[in-house]
């Protein structure tokens, strides 16, 4: 087993071990907390998921989408207890439809390029993207997180025409930041900006990571859906993965957790 592997397992049995003493009433258990996720949140979500559930005796039932996608889904279903997007501006919009009111602020997800092991186009940047017969995917800023960020990143750090050019460039445009990475690994694409995490999910990747991607990391935020029928124990959830305990789970993956010391706020002056 990978050395990452054991430190998670380690980390998940410490968790389980400590959160006996806070756990929710199992009289209010009898049906399962029902979650919408961003599809990029998803290795320390399930991993939460699974001791949160084990701690306090309920089930959690996840849903993974772009996030575009899970808020059409939450109004369709009509039901539902969370909703965790990987954009600050999902919230928004959320809000905007009357599905959510307060939120809770829980990692960083940071934009870089992904490219097959060992760089065999030799991308260095974002400019290289706009070369001739690169295949780029972008997420669909309209659905998924990592397409607005990719979007906003791209008309910082660029000019207008070399833009363009990435645009022209682009022969796909997911709902699923997964669903880039996975086009990498099969050969439909030569590189495609997706989160820092979602390149560890594929071991014949590799990461492109320019100084200024850090300027344009995003927040995964969740907030406790307004139909919710389980308010108390949706909150709870959300209380854990903002802990000390989901702090470490969320560290185990890869993620840099809101608030943590890891993150650099405070040395560099930001809210």
């Amino acid at each position: 087993m990978p050395a990452s592997s054991w430190r998670r397992t380690a980390i998940l049995g410490l968790v389980l071990a400590t959160l006996s003493t806070g756990a929710v009433d199992a009289s209010t258990a009898e049906e399962p907390l029902f979650v919408y996720c961003c599809a990029g949140f998803r290795p320390p979500i399930e991993d939460a998921a699974r001791v949160f559930s084990e701690a306090n005796g309920v089930e959690v039932d996840i849903t993974y989408a772009g996030s575009g996608c899970l808020i059409a889904q939450a109004e369709l279903a009509g039901r539902g207890d969370l909703f965790i997007p990987g954009e600050e501006h999902y919230i928004t919009k959320a809000q905007e439809r009357g599905l959510v009111r307060e939120v809770t602020r829980i990692a960083y997800l940071r934009p870089v390029i992904a490219v097959r092991k060992g760089n065999p186009l030799g991308i260095q940047g974002l400019a290289d993207l706009a070369r001739p017969g690169v295949r780029v995917g972008l997420g669909d800023p309209k659905s998924v997180a990592v397409g607005l960020a990719a979007e906003g990143w791209l008309a910082a750090a660029l000019p207008e025409p070399t833009t363009t050019a990435i645009h022209r460039n682009t022969t796909t445009r997911a709902i699923n930041v997964n669903e880039l990475g996975t086009q990498i690994v099969l050969g439909g694409l030569d590189a495609a900006i997706v989160w820092d995490v979602t390149v560890h999910l594929f071991p014949s990747l590799e990461a492109i990571v320019p100084i200024d991607s850090r300027d344009h990391r995003t927040l995964i935020t969740g907030s406790v859906l307004e139909m919710s029928s389980r308010p108390d124990l949706a909150s709870a959830f959300l209380e854990f993965l903002t802990g000390d305990d989901g702090k470490s789970i969320l560290a185990s993956h890869g993620y840099e957790p809101f608030g943590d010391a890891l993150s650099g706020d405070r040395a560099e002056g930001r809210p």
